[in-house]
């Protein structure tokens, strides 16, 4: 037990087991300008461990000049 100032408190100890994963990160992108000063941008990735799918994003942007 260990006293703070706000009194005695308890500490717990987390434990466990070591484990090893291998994860790989993909995406993908693609960005279309056009003449006017205005962009598009799309991106999709996937992150895979233990060959599973663990989650998908999308990504997309507009870029306007002013």
């Amino acid at each position: 037990m260990y006293y703070a100032d706000i009194g005695a408190t308890m500490t717990s100890t987390l434990s466990q087991a070591s484990a090893t994963r291998s994860t790989v990160n993909t995406s993908l992108g693609l960005r279309a300008r056009g003449l006017n000063g205005v962009s598009a941008e799309l991106e999709y990735g996937t992150q895979n461990a233990s060959g599973r799918v663990q989650a998908q994003t999308v990504r997309a942007g507009l870029k306007m000049a002013f």
